[in-house]
């Protein structure tokens, strides 16, 4: 997926979901809607979780084979590193965030702008995490097989 494409998509439907819930809260606060009001708690952590867990397993299996490549083309890949380690990071911030917004959800009340903007960081951070998981699996897709390179060879004046 193009990294525009991603960032523009989540920023349009994060200012979309500030828009809906400044001019239309109940739409997506917890009195207007039920099923946001049972997720953002415990149970959007565990979602987090598991889309944390897997695109960590994801990454940590494609800086492996980024190794792998490496011993064949001689070449380190440092912006694919970076993109991985960038990537989880993003992942773990958001499960920090998130933690702190199902802390912080309950101590506002009942005022229906401030539950559907809770509401629609929750979304954001679920739609980031998504996108993530989708660049992650796209890169590993993109990875050739090891048996499709050939290995770099050095001459005698490179030694």
């Amino acid at each position: 997926m193009n990294k525009i494409f991603a960032w523009t998509l989540w920023i349009g439907v994060t200012l979309a979901f500030f828009c809906i819930s400044y001019y239309a809260p109940n739409l997506l606060s917890d009195q207007g809607n039920k099923f946001l009001a049972n997720f953002v708690n415990e149970n959007l952590l565990s979602f987090l979780g598991v889309i944390v867990t897997i695109t960590l397993g994801s990454a940590a299996n494609l800086h492996l084979e980024l190794n792998k490549l490496q011993n064949i083309t001689d070449s380190d890949f440092p912006d694919a590193r970076n993109a991985i380690k960038l990537s989880a990071y993003w992942l773990i911030f958001i499960l920090a965030i998130s933690s702190a917004l199902v802390i912080v959800k309950p101590m506002l009340g009942d005022d229906p702008k401030l539950t559907a903007i809770c509401n629609s960081l929750a979304i954001s951070f679920v739609l980031f995490s998504i996108l993530v998981l989708i660049d992650l699996t796209s890169a590993i897709f993109g990875v050739p097989a090891s048996g499709t390179l050939k290995k770099k060879r050095t001459t005698n004046s490179e030694k």
